[in-house]
């Protein structure tokens, strides 16, 4: 297949990813750069990433992110690349990468990188997924002092989160031992009738921290 667009591109890794064959994926990536002459735009990196991470391909995934330093940024690429950084060595990245692009860098470390600082003017406003993926990550990691910032951050973005997104959220007000704010969303969450997960129900019921696994 000729890669002749950017647009053709993105189709053409996204087939790439579901038949799991990368390889291939990445060859044409390369041709595409060095032979046509076609420069990179945030959805066919964003695209190509999305295909590596889903294919177990984490490492690969962020070495092309850095070879791609040049492309700017959308809230799609960088989706992709907090995807494959929740399933790197170290999950707690995400956090870094999100106090970098979207609340303006800084000092950034699992505990301390997401503050309530304003968006950057980057251009990238988080997204529901953007969220859902930094819960993962503080799920994955254990480090939940973050939650109640990055609640104030769906807040302020006007971001309704879905089940697993709340429910996430939910745990690490528990974790955080953040009662009152556990209770306004618990409370919202019955509202709302979007299901609690068992263990988040029962603590609720007996004012208990539920378990991190």
């Amino acid at each position: 297949m000729c890669i002749r667009d950017r647009g053709t591109s993105s189709a053409y890794f996204g087939l790439c990813a579901h038949y799991g064959d990368m390889s291939t994926a990445l060859r044409r990536f390369v041709d595409s750069q060095e032979n046509m002459g076609l420069s990179s735009n945030p959805a066919m990196v964003a695209s190509i990433v999305s295909g590596l991470v889903s294919n177990g391909h984490a490492e690969e995934a962020l070495r092309l992110v850095g070879r791609c330093s040049s492309v700017r940024m959308s809230i799609e690429l960088f989706n992709s690349v907090l995807e494959a950084l929740l399933l790197s060595r170290d999950a707690t990245a995400c956090f870094t990468a999100y106090d970098a692009i979207c609340l303006g860098g800084g000092k950034s470390s699992a505990n301390g990188a997401i503050q309530g600082r304003p968006f950057t003017t980057y251009g990238v406003i988080p997204s529901a997924q953007t969220f859902s993926l930094l819960l993962l990550a503080m799920q994955k990691s254990g480090e939940w002092s973050g939650t109640a910032a990055l609640l104030g951050q769906m807040q302020r973005a006007k971001i309704k989160g879905d089940a697993t997104t709340l429910n996430l959220m939910l745990k690490g007000l528990l974790v955080n031992e953040l009662n009152s704010y556990a209770k306004q969303l618990h409370k919202m969450m019955l509202k709302k009738e979007v299901t609690v997960w068992p263990d988040l129900e029962s603590a609720m019921t007996n004012s208990s921290v539920p378990p991190l696994n």
